[in-house]
């Protein structure tokens, strides 16, 4: 048996490795990048084969939105207008006065009117727009006494948004009576 040193052995049989490797193509990296440039090349070229040659604008027939993105370009006066008309915090119920308007004016909307008193009672009145857009209408309220405000939501079928306002209602009339007396002048 012929004894070869280790170091020379090891040696050889690295080279012969690397030699298959070459011819295999496997340690060239330069070979890796050239094939990645490559499919690069070839995908960018099939993606501008499908590009159009002139860009012109896209027709489009219809769009269909949404109803929270449709816009009707009508909008409800915010805030709306009120007004106590009648009652007070000592008071069983409440009447107020709700006035309001669209922008541009269009008759006949249905608009309801929403209107809430601090004590949590409701009430909903339902209404249609004039000719001009406005719409009105008066509310009472009940669940008093104690009723310390009412806040109203007024909404237009059609518009873009809705009005919201409040009124403060005032405390009970008080009178207080008064004792006056009069004392004999020194003469």
């Amino acid at each position: 048996m012929v004894s070869l040193p280790i170091k020379w052995y090891t040696e050889q049989t690295m080279a012969n490795q690397k030699d298959d490797k070459k011819k295999l193509g496997v340690e060239s990296s330069e070979r890796r990048t050239a094939l990645k440039k490559i499919g690069i090349g070839i995908g960018a070229i099939a993606g501008i084969s499908v590009l159009p040659e002139k860009w012109t604008m896209p027709i489009v027939g219809q769009i269909t939105l949404p109803a929270h993105a449709a816009t009707s370009g009508i909008s409800v006066l915010d805030p709306c207008r009120t007004y106590r008309k009648s009652g007070d915090q000592t008071t069983a119920t409440v009447t107020i006065v709700v006035n309001a308007w669209v922008e541009p004016p269009v008759a006949n909307l249905k608009a309801t009117i929403w209107a809430t008193s601090s004590t949590g009672a409701q009430k909903k009145v339902t209404t249609t727009t004039a000719a001009d857009g406005t719409f009105s209408a008066e509310i009472t309220i009940g669940n008093g006494p104690g009723i310390t405000s009412v806040s109203v939501v007024t909404i237009v079928d059609g518009a873009d948004n809705q009005g919201h306002c409040s009124v403060a209602i005032p405390a009970g009339e008080t009178t207080t009576s008064t004792t006056s007396r009069s004392t004999p002048r020194d003469e």
